[in-house]
């Protein structure tokens, strides 16, 4: 009897620590509901804080040497090898930090001072060797009497390429060490350029205009391939190959990259869209949220309710945090694997899938293990 009773207990400690849960790994010292970037390996991942500081930590919670603090906090943040580049909140000046030599790699002011403060609200999306997530901020903000210029995108591209805009509608992109302009992109016509994303191969560009259109750009040659209206965007996003583009708007809209012609469109009220790393998913979501296949277009997941959401690699199983709770679900059998209790506000999922961050809500950022 007793034998049998230490065989039941051994049982339910083993499945209590089995590794089809996720295991938190770490809390860490940071409070941050704002960017975090994985390297392509998955070995260290860098993190933005509301107090200006950037922390970098190995794949075990580990604390890195990184870029000394600032003031404002961290708005956008993109990883490229050694190569780190980020720029504050309200301010015009992007910095690269070099991860080998710990040090300053370059720094270069790209926006300008506004003439009249006014109230800013944007959308600010940070890439990581192809891999995105994005962060909203509403501020207000003077210097000297003037609203401060911001950056509110970076994305790194093959070769070190550095694309930004500003809040005046300068898209640009950079090369070099320390990073230089080495192209910019026509002005936008009637106003500045909002919401932007760019193919992984660096070759197209989509950028909103504040007068309700949408542009897609070939950058090489710096021609404008297709322009249409559309209203209250919010995101978007290139499939991993380049050919479709997926629009968070007043509805979801896929549409064909070079022509712009519409593939699909979806009646749902989301904030963001994401391609799995391979490009057969489609996930948008953000109160409302939905998962299709890019192939059929046909739903792959039961609707519901997650504000943020991040693919497990191409495994079919993605992490996506709800108000009380972050949910670890296998897609394709629409089952979810593991719940997470807590007020999660933003998920980071690892390249290679094993790892993620979780953002709780006034609290310190986690670290979890993934299976």
């Amino acid at each position: 009897m007793k034998h049998c009773i230490k065989l039941a207990v051994l049982a339910l400690l083993a499945g209590c620590n089995s590794p089809s849960q996720p295991k938190r790994l770490a809390e860490l010292d940071l409070a941050t509901n704002g960017p975090v970037v994985f390297s392509q390996d998955s070995g260290f991942f860098a993190a933005g804080g509301p107090d200006g500081r950037i922390a970098i930590y190995d794949a075990t919670g580990k604390t890195v040497a990184g870029p000394p603090g600032g003031s404002g906090a961290l708005d956008v943040l993109a990883l490229s090898g050694d190569q780190l580049a980020y720029a504050r909140a309200l301010q015009p000046t992007l910095e690269v930090w070099n991860l080998k030599t710990r040090s300053p790699a370059g720094r270069i002011t790209l926006g300008e001072m506004g003439q009249q403060a006014r109230k800013i609200h944007h959308q600010a999306e940070l890439w990581s060797d192809g891999h995105s997530a994005m962060v909203s901020k509403g501020s207000y903000a003077y210097v000297d009497g003037k609203q401060a210029g911001h950056l509110n995108y970076l994305a790194y591209r093959p070769g070190s390429l550095l694309f930004a805009n500003d809040d005046r509608g300068q898209l640009c992109w950079l090369q070099g060490r320390p990073p230089k302009v080495s192209g910019i992109l026509p002005a936008a016509p009637g106003g500045g350029y909002g919401c932007v994303a760019i193919s992984a191969d660096g070759k197209r560009l989509a950028a909103s205009t504040t007068k309700g259109e949408l542009l897609i750009f070939d950058v090489a040659e710096r021609r404008l391939l297709s322009r249409f209206a559309l209203r209250n965007l919010k995101h978007m996003s290139f499939s991993p190959d380049g050919t479709t583009l997926a629009i968070s708007a007043a509805s979801v809209h896929l549409l064909e990259a070079a022509s712009g012609e519409p593939l699909a469109e979806w009646p749902l009220t989301t904030r963001q869209v994401r391609f799995r790393p391979d490009g057969q998913w489609l996930a948008a979501y953000g109160n409302e949220s939905q998962i299709w296949d890019t192939k059929t277009l046909q739903q792959v997941s039961a609707k519901g309710g997650y504000q943020d959401l991040d693919f497990l690699g191409n495994s079919g199983k993605f992490l996506a945090v709800a108000y009380d709770k972050a949910d670890l679900v296998d897609g394709a059998q629409q089952k979810t694997l593991a719940e997470i209790p807590g007020s999660f506000v933003h998920v980071t999922v690892s390249p290679n899938g094993k790892l993620a961050t979780l953002a709780p809500r006034n609290a310190k950022l986690q670290l979890w293990s993934l299976p």
